[in-house]
C-alpha cells in the first residue's frame, strides 16, 4: 500500500532510506537543510571493517559489506557506483607485537577474505612501514557530497520530493500527522527522524543518548607520494587524484560547533609527519559533527507510543558502512514487514522498561 512518508534529515541515513522508499512505491518528502558542515557532507566516506587502536573487526562486518554491494547493485542505484572507490586500506605495523598478532589473525577463519598480510614494507620511499602491515581488502571510500546530491536527484526522478529547508519541531503535529510548511499543510502516514547529532534537541525522543563528536579533515597535496591505497596509521590518508589527499580525522566529544580548529590541524599534521616520508602542504580544512552513541552502535526503531514515528541515527564514524543496512531494516519495517532489529542497535535500549 502506498504511504505518504516524511523524512527529516537528508544525510546518508535519510537519503538512502528515502531512495529505498520511493523505489518501493511510496510518496516521500525529504526535508534537508543542506548544511555544508553536516557530518555526511564533510565525511571522508570511508567504509572500513578493521578499525580502532587494536584493529578490531567491526560489528556485523561481512553483513555490512554485503549490504553496500546489494544496495548499490540495484538497477536503479547502479549509477551511484561512480561515487564509490573500492581500494585497499593499508595499516602499517608500528611494533613487533602488532606484527605477531596479525600473523595469527591472518590465519583465523573469522578474518578470511578481510585482510592480507604484508610481511615486507611497501612504498618505502613514501611511507613509514618498516615492519610491513596488513591490507584490508573489501573496503574503500565514497565521495559523500556528490553521492548525496545524486541520491537526491534519484529520489526526485522516482517521484519523491526533496525540500531544501530546515524544519522546526513546532511545525510537526505528531498526533494529527501534519507538517506545516510555507506552502500549506503536508499530511503524512509515517515520519522518520534522521537528523544526526541534532537529535539531542528532538522533543519526541527524550532520553536519546546521542553524543555529538566533532571531526576535522585536511585536504593536502603531496606531489611525490603516489599512494595507490588508503593509508591508515593514526590518521587515514585517502588518494583523491592529481596528488591530492584527504587526511584525518580528529575526535572531540560533546562539541556542537562545526568550526575547524588550529589544534585539530596540528594533531593531524603531527601524525602525518610520523606516517609520511615525503613533504606535503595543507590546502584546506573542514569539520563536521558526527552522531555517536555510548555503545558505538546505530539507533534504528519505532517510537513506543506512536507506531508511525521512527528514528534512524547514531551512525557515528561509519555512515557509509552502516547506512545501507540500517536503511533497509527501517524501510522494511515501514513497509509492514516483520523485521528483527539487533537489540544492541534498537531504539528500545533508550526507553525505561
Amino acid at each position: 500500500m502506498k504511504q505518504h512518508i516524511s523524512i527529516v534529515g537528508g544525510g546518508l541515513a535519510g537519503s538512502f532510506l528515502g531512495l529505498r522508499l520511493v523505489l518501493a512505491g511510496h510518496a516521500v518528502t525529504l526535508f534537508d537543510e543542506q548544511v555544508s558542515s553536516s557530518a555526511s557532507r564533510v565525511a571522508a566516506g570511508l567504509f572500513n571493517v578493521i578499525t580502532g587502536r587494536y584493529g578490531a573487526k567491526s560489528w556485523q562486518a561481512e553483513l555490512l559489506l554485503e549490504e553496500i554491494r546489494a544496495f548499490f547493485g540495484q538497477e536503479a542505484c547502479r549509477e551511484l557506483q561512480q561515487h564509490l572507490h573500492y581500494v585497499p586500506i593499508y595499516r602499517p605495523f608500528r611494533q613487533v607485537s602488532e606484527y605477531n598478532k596479525w600473523v595469527g589473525r591472518s590465519a583465523d577463519p573469522a578474518y578470511a577474505g578481510l585482510v592480507r598480510l604484508a610481511e615486507r614494507p611497501v612504498l618505502e620511499g613514501g611511507i613509514h612501514n618498516e615492519l610491513g602491515g596488513i591490507f584490508i581488502l573489501p573496503c574503500g571510500w565514497a565521495d559523500t557530497r556528490a553521492l548525496l546530491k545524486h541520491t537526491h536527484q534519484l529520489i526526485g526522478q522516482y517521484g519523491g520530493r526533496v525540500v531544501p529547508e530546515p524544519l522546526t519541531y513546532s511545525r510537526i503535529s505528531i498526533e494529527k500527522k501534519i507538517i506545516e510548511t510555507d506552502s500549506g499543510n503536508l499530511p503524512f502516514d509515517q515520519i522518520v527522524f534522521c537528523e544526526g547529532y541534532q537529535a539531542i534537541n528532538n522533543p519526541f525522543f527524550p532520553g536519546l543518548k546521542v553524543i555529538p563528536n566533532k571531526g576535522d579533515l585536511l585536504l593536502i597535496e603531496a606531489e611525490t607520494l603516489n599512494l595507490p591505497f588508503v593509508l591508515s596509521r593514526k590518521v587515514f590518508v585517502i588518494p583523491l587524484g592529481e596528488h591530492r589527499y584527504l587526511a584525518g580525522s580528529t575526535y572531540e566529544n560533546d562539541c556542537t560547533e562545526a568550526k575547524p580548529s588550529a589544534a585539530a590541524r596540528a594533531e593531524i599534521c603531527y601524525y602525518l609527519d610520523a606516517a609520511l616520508k615525503v613533504p606535503y602542504r595543507v590546502l584546506d580544512q573542514r569539520a563536521g559533527i558526527r552522531p555517536t552513541t555510548p555503545n558505538r552502535r546505530p539507533i534504528v526503531g519505532t517510537h513506543p507510543q506512536w507506531p508511525w514515528v521512527h528514528l534512524l541515527n547514531g551512525l557515528g564514524t561509519k555512515g557509509m558502512l552502516l547506512a545501507p543496512y540500517c536503511s533497509r531494516l527501517l524501510a522494511q519495517r515501514i513497509g509492514g514487514q516483520a523485521v528483527s532489529i539487533p537489540p544492541e542497535a534498537g531504539l528500545d535500549r533508550f526507553w525505561q522498561k
